[in-house]
């Protein structure tokens, strides 16, 4: 008997201790996506009021620093809160290997664009690779920040891209193989990193940095009440 309680009592405490881990992890992985947000909100004002900066970079960073910040900050594990101990740390390997896999994906990205604005270029198996991954990346992060919907409105054009010369009438089209999907919605700048990436990067993100500051010093209550007081 008292080896069975002296077997539970460890158990007991080796279920704590890995509990204290995954939530220390939780802790790091929140405080280095703050860092991040920080890093990338001076990147923006930097890009917008000091230099010009190449705008295939400013997109790629935007979508870089997107994809980890929300990793970071929104980890599979904060979605299942009440999964045990095994299933959270699956959780959290999933979460790494999308992060390191991704940031593979952006380096791959980078050289790949370098030879795409020399119009010729011959896609390899490791191009439509990192293509898929990237894009399966995204519509997982499009789950989890914006919900399940959404995450299936983007599947479901890109299943009409697929499969859209199978449907009758006016809704079937000429057919698009999935190779070319990769290749239009990752590695050219007519899908993921196109013109809304770059207005967003560009111009939207630094209003939304600006807003966030004056609403945090308390900035933006002083304004209005200024702006009130004027018109009244």
């Amino acid at each position: 008997m008292q080896n069975g309680l002296a077997r539970n009592w460890l158990r007991s405490a080796d279920g704590l201790g890995e509990g204290i881990r995954l939530r220390f992890l939780a802790t790091v992985s929140s405080g280095i996506a703050r860092g991040l947000s920080l890093i990338f909100s001076l990147l923006i004002c930097y890009v917008a009021g000091i230099a010009l900066v190449d705008e295939n970079t400013v997109r790629t960073a935007a979508i870089g620093f997107g994809v980890l910040i929300v990793l970071l900050s929104e980890p599979l594990a904060a979605h299942n809160p009440e999964a045990s101990n095994v299933k959270k740390a699956l959780c959290w390997t999933i979460d790494a290997f999308l992060l390191f896999g991704f940031l593979f994906v952006i380096y791959w990205f980078l050289i790949t664009s370098e030879r795409l604005w020399d119009g010729v270029f011959e896609f390899q198996t490791i191009d439509i690779a990192t293509g898929y991954f990237g894009l399966m990346v995204m519509l997982e992060l499009t789950r989890r920040t914006f919900g399940i919907p959404l995450a299936l409105v983007a599947i479901l054009f890109l299943g009409y891209a697929l499969f859209g010369h199978s449907l009758p009438w006016f809704f079937q089209h000429a057919g698009i193989d999935l190779v070319e999907i990769i290749r239009t919605t990752w590695h050219s700048f007519d899908g993921v990193f196109g013109r809304p990436t770059g207005i967003v990067a560009g111009v939207v993100l630094i209003f939304v940095v600006f807003g966030a500051v004056l609403e945090e010093t308390g900035a933006g209550a002083i304004l209005l009440r200024v702006a009130m007081t004027v018109t009244a």
